[in-house]
């Protein structure tokens, strides 16, 4: 909603924030590290990341609600840092590099905790995400930030890797029972002897 406000407001007054983006290495516009996604060129660009944005934010927030509570977060400022760091010489603006971190988030963990769940939301990302996703990090369109998609995407995995251990899966008792008396006993009895 804050996305949407923000816009509404420029759109009403006639003025643009733009000048709150990421301007890389330019260390009067380090506000940009946290004012950039909150800012887009118009509704279009806004609409392109609203969609992915809540599907993206309510899988991460449902699913790993512990992890999410640190790893958001630090998402935020960590993309943000690193297209300030390698971005090439632009104003960077969008929600995109957040866009980016959830996915990479929910298709890191699927890779790092190989459960169930955990890859089962990996491969959906990919299903709903994968094309649109790929084709952002390829420096082809010069008004389009690649480097804010790489950074977002990056700041993702590396929370994926940090928070790996929160938020288990539910063991179910069926997963815990040692049957003796059936398929395993029969496994130990004439291979593993």
């Amino acid at each position: 909603m804050i996305l949407w406000v923000i816009k509404l407001i420029e759109w009403i007054t006639g003025f643009s924030l733009s000048w709150l983006g990421i301007i890389p290495r330019d260390t009067d516009h380090l506000i940009g590290i946290l004012m950039s996604p909150l800012i887009h060129g118009d509704f279009g660009h806004l609409m392109s990341n609203t969609p992915p944005l809540f599907v993206l934010g309510f899988l991460v927030l449902f699913f790993y609600p512990a992890a999410s509570r640190k790893a958001i977060p630090l998402m935020y400022v960590m993309s943000g840092m690193l297209l300030w760091t390698i971005g090439r010489p632009a104003i960077h603006i969008g929600a995109s590099t957040i866009v980016y971190a959830l996915a990479a988030f929910l298709f890191g963990s699927g890779v790092v905790r190989r459960d169930i769940r955990s890859i089962g939301l990996a491969l959906l990302v990919v299903f709903l995400y994968g094309g649109s996703l790929s084709m952002g990090l390829i420096p082809a369109d010069t008004g389009v930030s690649w480097e804010g998609h790489l950074s977002g995407g990056i700041a993702g995995v590396v929370m994926a890797l940090i928070f790996r251990k929160e938020d288990p899966p539910k063991k179910y008792s069926w997963e815990e029972e040692d049957d003796e008396d059936g398929v395993k006993k029969y496994y130990k009895e004439n291979y593993f002897n």
